[in-house]
């Protein structure tokens, strides 16, 4: 009965695409959901608007899944090849909502569409979905390959929480890319909808997070501004999400936010248990017809409702995953999924687990042939097997490597001479309490001859590192590597620089400010800020939108209690193509 269900039997996600989808979108979201499927008992997929409607399919493993997926894959020959026909997805809800294979209680649907349905009524169906608190997110193309009725899509997910994206092309990915990620927090706390017209304010009183006290974690959100395909009746919005004792504020549009794709925009902050927020919203349309501002917040808590000619940047198509086999399995599995989802980034995958006592192989894998449950790694000298391993090119390789027993050897400058030769960037995260080993040093140069970086932490620091390093994966092009060789108190600053676009601590570190700010003073960003990420460890990570107009200086103020030389590394990221960058003295 209904009364029988609640938000932690969450178990059950079904991912039904149109088989007229893009291609890039439906990789995107597929990736994201595989790399979610370990949190839920039950994923389920199935392919829309073909000439022979296909059935569901319901798994319990990850494999499964993506065998079942990418033998799935959207194809245009197999639809109906008209613009008249309506799709099938009411047809298939109904066979989802009545099926025998998985509870629909709390479940999660995610629909990624090309086609509109017919269909002008579907009550039946949203009544059997409230009664099951299936929360439903839609993702639409925009420009839509057929049928005639958008609306009930956006009704359907308004009825029960979620949200409907309209959308296309670049907007559409970026979008479903957002609302999957959902999957990771999928306690929802906050849903309000606001009919609204010409211009106004909107304040949502005060509320918490279900985080605990005393805790920080991050809290998803999504914000609609029509219920329709953005028109020219949509001017604007502005909002602030901040705590009340204002410590804390978010703030849309900014240098920090993600922008609107299509009529939705979603982003995430950092709520803490201790606090209250407010959201507060400014609109503006140019028309005094009623609009539809949709709110959406999650939780992950409960909540009872120098190159060569024959060595490019842009070649660098290989990454290789090494992790120990003594790691903890939350900060390995964060990792590997994390490697997993930019994995259609690059040509070729190599994952390989050591410290075993029967030494592994290393594993190649290309065409985004499902790996994450395959990963494997090994001790320092499985570099040597990975350099000659005669199988893929290592030009501008990226190795991550997550660590946790220290390698004995004190020499591998010729190891090093290898990597930098072949511009191979090594980033290690190492466990600061080690389960083995003599020799953390040689991890540390290696990273830094490389112009990659080395973490030592430990925990859910260690984690978090990590997982930060292999956001690299989507930003390849390394573009400021600089190394500061520092003691007591001082400062850094930075030479003025462009982007590339187009037109585990010990007692002696004390503290670390720092801004990276454009010249004309536009932008700044600032840390230790409530816009910015903590010190994982030995290293801090995060982002900034650096406009390619502009220049910008980096300016940081460090402060250490002793004497004894310390080195500050810096590096910048971007998706844009840069050559490579000088490397260190060696």
């Amino acid at each position: 009965s209904p009364g029988a269900c609640l938000p932690h039997q969450n178990n059950t996600v079904l991912y039904a695409y149109s088989t007229e989808i893009d291609s890039i979108p439906f990789v995107n979201g597929a990736n994201r959901i595989i790399n979610f499927a370990r949190l839920y008992g039950i994923i389920a997929n199935v392919r829309l608007d073909t000439k022979q409607e296909e059935e569901i399919e319901y798994h319990t493993d990850g494999k499964s899944l993506s065998d079942s997926i990418f033998s799935h894959q959207p194809d245009p020959s197999l639809g109906y090849e008209d613009t008249t026909t309506g799709s099938n997805l009411y047809n298939v809800l109904k066979k989802f909502l009545t099926n025998k294979n998985a509870s629909i209680c709390g479940a999660q649907v995610f629909l990624l569409l090309k086609r509109y349905p017919d269909e002008s009524d579907v009550s039946d169906i949203i009544s059997q979905l409230r009664a099951n608190h299936v929360m439903v997110l839609i993702a639409v193309d925009s420009i839509p390959s057929g049928g005639s009725n958008s609306a009930t899509l956006y009704e359907m997910s308004y009825q029960t929480n979620g949200y409907c994206l309209f959308a296309t092309d670049s907007d559409l990915n970026n979008g479903f890319y957002f609302m999957t990620a959902i999957l990771a927090d999928p306690y929802q706390f906050l849903a309000q909808n606001f009919v609204v017209s010409g211009s106004g304010r909107i304040e949502v009183p005060p509320f918490k997070s279900p985080t605990p006290v005393g805790d920080e974690e991050l809290c998803p959100f999504a914000i609609t501004v029509q219920n329709r395909t953005l028109d020219n009746s949509f001017v604007s919005v502005n909002y602030t999400i901040g705590s009340t004792d204002g410590s804390f504020v978010y703030a849309f549009p900014g240098n920090q936010s993600l922008p609107l794709y299509g009529n939705a925009q979603t982003d995430g902050v950092y709520c803490n248990g201790s606090l209250s927020y407010t959201w507060i919203i400014d609109y503006h349309y140019n028309t005094d017809a009623p609009q539809i501002i949709q709110l959406r917040m999650y939780n992950s808590n409960k909540n009872d409702l120098g190159s060569t000619v024959a060595c490019r940047p842009y070649q660098n198509n290989t990454v290789l995953y090494a992790y120990s086999n003594d790691i903890d399995y939350w900060t390995y599995s964060w990792a590997a999924n994390s490697i997993f989802y930019y994995a259609y980034k690059n040509t070729t995958m190599a994952i390989v687990r050591f410290d075993t006592k029967q030494e592994e192989e290393i594993e190649f894998y290309s065409d985004a042939e499902y790996i994450w449950f395959l990963f494997l790694l090994l001790d320092l000298f499985i570099s040597e097997k990975f350099l000659n391993n005669g199988k893929v090119s290592f030009c501008g390789a990226q190795v991550l490597v997550l660590a946790k027993r220290y390698p004995d050897k004190t020499d591998v400058s010729d190891i090093i001479s290898q990597l930098r030769a072949n511009h191979v960037m090594v980033h290690i995260a190492v466990d600061s309490v080690p389960s083995g080993g003599s020799n953390s040093a040689t991890l540390y140069e290696m990273a830094y001859q490389t112009n990659g970086y080395c973490a030592f932490a430990t925990d859910n620091a260690l984690q978090k590192a990590f997982g930060w390093m292999t956001n690299i994966l989507g930003f390849p092009y390394q573009f400021i590597a600089q190394n500061f060789v520092v003691s007591g108190s001082g400062r850094i600053e930075i030479p003025v620089f462009k982007a590339p676009l187009p037109p585990a601590l010990d007692n002696s570190f004390v503290s670390m400010n720092y801004t990276i700010a454009s010249t004309d003073g536009s932008y700044v960003y600032k840390y230790p800020s409530a816009q910015s990420y903590p010190l994982y460890g030995t290293a801090q990570s995060g982002y900034v939108w650096l406009n390619g107009s502009l220049s910008y200086t980096w300016t940081i103020d460090y402060h250490y209690n002793t004497d004894a030389p310390q080195v500050i590394e810096c590096r910048m990221y971007s998706t844009y193509y840069h050559d490579f960058l000088p490397l260190p003295d060696f």
